[in-house]
C-alpha cells in the first residue's frame, strides 16, 4: 500500500521559538489503534473552580502603541516583546526585553490595566541554544523549548514531553504530556480562565468498511486539565488532511470552544459525524445535542447578549437550534460524567 506523509506546520500565534511551528506527522497506516473511548460512566472527580465572571479584555498592539478594549494604554516597563492578545480575567502578561552586557535579558511580567496594581515579574530568561534559560523566584533554573502566554502567566514547554505552569504563585511541577500528542492548533482564548491545553494525536486511516477514505485521518482530542496534569475529556474526530489550510479549517468548523463564567464548553461533531455532542469540562457532563444516522451535515455555535451558548445544526432537510446548551444540558434525560482519568498512551 502506498504510504505518504502530509506535513502540517501550524502556526500558534500566542508561542515563541522554535516550537512556534507545529509540525503534524500525518502517516497511511494500515490499521488504526483501538478507541479508548470517552471516560462517560466514571463520577466527576474533582470540582474546578474558574474564579468568578469572565472579564474580557481585547488587546491590539504594534510596536509601542497598545490599545485595550478600543483604549490606549501605555506600558513603560521597556521595549515590548510580546504580549497576550485576549484576557478573559483583567490582567494582562507581557515580555519585554533589556541588554544587559552581551545578552538580551527577558522579563514576563504580569499587570492589570487600568487599576491600582502593582506589576509583578513572574520569571526572567534568556535565549540559550535555541531554546530559554528561565528564572524563576523559589525554583531551580529550566531550560524552556517555547512558552505561550496566558492572561496571567505562561505555559513552558520542556521538549514535546512535559510542560509547566507559570502564575504569580510560581512555578508548577512538571505535567505529562501523553506520548504520541501534539500539542493542538485548536485552544481557548484565554488559558488563565480555560484550565485545559488541547493535545491531538493520529490514530489512523478514515475506514468506509473495508476501504480507507481518501484525504482524511482519525485524531483522538484530549483535554488536560493544567491544574492537575489529568485528562477530562476525550474525543475522535475525522479530519481533513489534503492540506494546512483544510486540516485547520475543518478542525475548527468540527469543534466550537465557548468560554462561560462556570469554564469551558466544548462542541464537537465527531468522527461518525451522527452525534454533536456538548462537553462542560466544569460540571463534567456531556451531552448529546443532535443526532441524526445518516450524519450532521454541519453546525455553528456563538452567545446570545446574555451569554448564554447557542447552537444550530443541520439535521437531514432541516436546520434544528437550541438556544441555550447548558439549560438543555442540565435538563437532559441522557447526560453522562466525565471524570479524570490516568494518561492513556
Amino acid at each position: 500500500m502506498k504510504r505518504f506523509v502530509i506535513l502540517v506546520s501550524i502556526l500558534l500565534s500566542s508561542c515563541a521559538g522554535m516550537e512556534d511551528m507545529v509540525n503534524l506527522n500525518i502517516k497511511m497506516t494500515s490499521s488504526t489503534e483501538a478507541s479508548k473511548g470517552d471516560p462517560l460512566e466514571l463520577p466527576s472527580t474533582s470540582k474546578i473552580d474558574f474564579g468568578g465572571p469572565i472579564t474580557t479584555l481585547d488587546i491590539a498592539w504594534k510596536g509601542d502603541r497598545i490599545k485595550i478594549n478600543g483604549k490606549s494604554y501605555i506600558d513603560h516597563s521597556g521595549e515590548l516583546e510580546s504580549m497576550v492578545t485576549h484576557s478573559d480575567t483583567g490582567f494582562i502578561t507581557t515580555v519585554h526585553s533589556k541588554q544587559v552586557g552581551d545578552k538580551k535579558v527577558y522579563s514576563l511580567k504580569l499587570n492589570k490595566p487600568f487599576k491600582q496594581y502593582k506589576k509583578k515579574i513572574l520569571a526572567e530568561f534568556v535565549e540559550a541554544d535555541g531554546a530559554y534559560q528561565f528564572r524563576v523566584k523559589g525554583a531551580e533554573e529550566t531550560i524552556v523549548t517555547s512558552y505561550r502566554l496566558m492572561s496571567k502567566g505562561a505555559i513552558l514547554f520542556h521538549g514535546t514531553a512535559y510542560f509547566s505552569i507559570l502564575t504569580e504563585n510560581g512555578l508548577s511541577d512538571p505535567m505529562e504530556i501523553p506520548e504520541g500528542y501534539l500539542l493542538s492548533p485548536l485552544q481557548a482564548k484565554d488559558l488563565s480562565k480555560a484550565h485545559f491545553l488541547i493535545f491531538i494525536k493520529d490514530v489512523g486511516p478514515v475506514m468506509f468498511g473495508f476501504m480507507q477514505v481518501g484525504g482524511k485521518r482519525l485524531y483522538d482530542m484530549q483535554f488536560i486539565d493544567t491544574r492537575t496534569g489529568k485528562i477530562r475529556s476525550i474525543s475522535r474526530l475525522a479530519l481533513n488532511v489534503e492540506s494546512q489550510s483544510a486540516f485547520d479549517t475543518h478542525l475548527r468548523n468540527m469543534v466550537n470552544l465557548r468560554m462561560t463564567d462556570d469554564g469551558l464548553v466544548v462542541l464537537a461533531l465527531e468522527a461518525d459525524y451522527k452525534n454533536l455532542y456538548a462537553r462542560n469540562l466544569h460540571t463534567g457532563s456531556k451531552a448529546s445535542l443532535f443526532f441524526r444516522e445518516k450524519g450532521i451535515a454541519w453546525f455553528k455555535s456563538g452567545k446570545n447578549s446574555d451569554q448564554r451558548i447557542w447552537v444550530k445544526a443541520a439535521v437531514g432537510f432541516e436546520d434544528k437550534e437550541i438556544d441555550d446548551v447548558l439549560s438543555f444540558m442540565s435538563s437532559a434525560n441522557k447526560v453522562s460524567r466525565l471524570g479524570d482519568v490516568s494518561l492513556i498512551q
